[in-house]
């Protein structure tokens, strides 16, 4: 008897749905295992390695990739609405900023003896060497372009500035010394002592006019 012979059918290929990357319902942010352009949604990216971050991604002119990047192994992450308060900060002082430290992997920031929950670990925290800036005038700046935690490391030189809870600790920064003023009647000599100061002072630097400085 002919054996009778049935088609093979062939199964229908089916486009894959694009999977949205999970978030945690608490805090919002997206659960691990989502790439890179579901962390750049959130205003966040993580890269492996500097070499693979798209330049496209890169907005602070002021700052390198390799200033951000943890200084154990390198890793970078970023968190952009930080990074833009960083440039604003940058941009307000009008001066350079030496980061210390600005992302740290979980790792590293165990090796240093960071806190368990610090702001490092997201890349929303910088520390900022104070050598050539006013630490009272830094820490108005920082505050008012949106930072609001605040470390003081005056032993170290350098302060932690970040975008999570506000709070604050450790040793604030000496105050500026406030400046001596003298109150002369009209007509009133100015006493020997302050006449004697002003002249080595101004006979060193001249006159307080020539020598104004130019606003950067």
């Amino acid at each position: 008897m002919a054996k009778s012979t049935k088609a093979k059918k062939t199964p229908k290929k089916t486009a894959r749905k694009a999977k949205t990357p999970k978030r945690n319902p608490k805090t919002g942010r997206f659960l691990k295992g989502g790439s890179d352009h579901a962390g750049h949604r959130n205003r966040r990216t993580r890269v492996r390695k500097l070499a693979r971050l798209p330049a496209h991604l890169w907005h602070w002119p002021n700052f390198r990739p390799e200033e951000m990047a943890c200084k154990g192994d390198g890793k970078l992450m970023i968190h952009a609405a930080s990074m833009d308060k960083l440039q604003a900060l940058r941009n307000l002082i009008g001066a350079p900023l030496i980061i210390h430290s600005a992302y740290r992997t979980r790792e590293y920031n165990h090796r240093v003896g960071g806190a368990a929950g610090s702001m490092h670990l997201a890349a929303r925290a910088f520390d900022v060497s104070m050598l050539g800036h006013d630490a009272e005038d830094f820490e108005a700046a920082a505050r008012h372009v949106g930072f609001t935690g605040f470390g003081f490391y005056p032993d170290q030189v350098f302060m932690h500035i970040d975008t999570g809870p506000a709070r604050w600790w450790g040793e604030p920064f000496p105050r500026r010394a406030a400046p001596a003023t003298v109150k002369l009647a009209p007509g009133e000599p100015v006493p020997a002592e302050v006449a004697a100061e002003l002249a080595q002072v101004f006979g060193k630097c001249g006159s307080p006019l020539k020598n104004k400085r130019r606003a950067n």
